[in-house]
């Protein structure tokens, strides 16, 4: 067992092969996290309890390197990632640029990390209701989540097919401030059901461009019907979606003639 200081850690792992080809440290306690650590001809493998990693290290200078992520597993947020993480030890800034996948989500992420402030920017495959449920369920276990919002999200609407164009936003790694006002966001869905209220049939769209600007999560339904007659309007947001006073705002027109449906 043995402690060690982060700093020197990193900064010393590309050198490794100029005096090792094999090294296996069973137990490393660092920060009251214990790791386990193997490196085998350049090839890097760190597992915790909550972290597993393997992973290649190319020395630019000596405080700026790059490591090639084969794979990266996140226990706690079933989070897998790979790709390529740029990093300046002095400056304390730090990039990666590759895939992620969650609860069966697929998709691309960029990074940026200066001192504590990361400032991500993601899009997504297609995906399903199914991935986005397991999804939004876990979710709300990490943050707090208004009920209608999550309602909204993937219960309410039940699309046959998803896919998320862009999200960005920042997040201050040490206070755990994610700064609702600034986050932005574009998806679409495609097929969907729209259920207003339990007791009666939903509604359809043949699609949903939905946007997320100024702490609204704003719909734009494409040629909804009901029981097969034509709604003309159907504007709906959410506002105040991740601060305090969540509510929504539906406001349906039809020419229809009224009858019993």
């Amino acid at each position: 067992s043995c402690t060690l200081k982060s700093t020197t850690l990193i900064q010393n792992f590309p050198y490794l092969n100029q005096f090792f080809s094999h090294i296996d440290i069973k137990h490393i306690l660092y920060d009251n996290e214990t790791f386990a650590l193997t490196y085998n001809e350049g090839l890097f493998t760190l597992d915790s309890k909550h972290l597993n990693v393997t992973l290649h290290i190319f020395p630019v200078d000596k405080w700026r390197f790059n490591i090639d992520v084969d794979e990266a597993f996140l226990k706690d947020y079933a989070l897998h990632v790979k790709g390529m993480v740029r990093s300046d030890i002095r400056q304390k800034e730090y990039s990666f640029e590759g895939n992620f996948e969650t609860f069966g989500l697929k998709g691309r992420a960029l990074l940026e990390l200066k001192q504590s402030l990361l400032t991500y920017h993601l899009q997504s495959e297609k995906f399903d209701n199914k991935a986005l449920s397991d999804f939004m369920n876990f979710l709300v276990t990490q943050i707090e989540l208004e009920p209608i919002v999550k309602a909204w999200i993937h219960e309410n609407i039940v699309a046959k097919e998803y896919i998320l164009d862009n999200l960005e936003g920042k997040l201050d790694i040490d206070t755990g401030e994610y700064f609702p006002l600034e986050m932005k966001g574009h998806a679409h869905v495609q097929d969907a059901l729209i259920s207003f209220e339990p007791s009666v049939p939903a509604a359809h769209a043949d699609a949903i461009g939905i946007t997320l600007e100024n702490d609204k999560l704003l719909f734009d339904i494409s040629n909804p019907t009901y029981e097969s007659k034509n709604i003309q309007k159907a504007d709906v947001f959410i506002y105040n979606l991740l601060t305090k006073g969540t509510g929504i705002v539906v406001d349906l027109n039809t020419k229809a003639r009224l009858d019993d449906k």
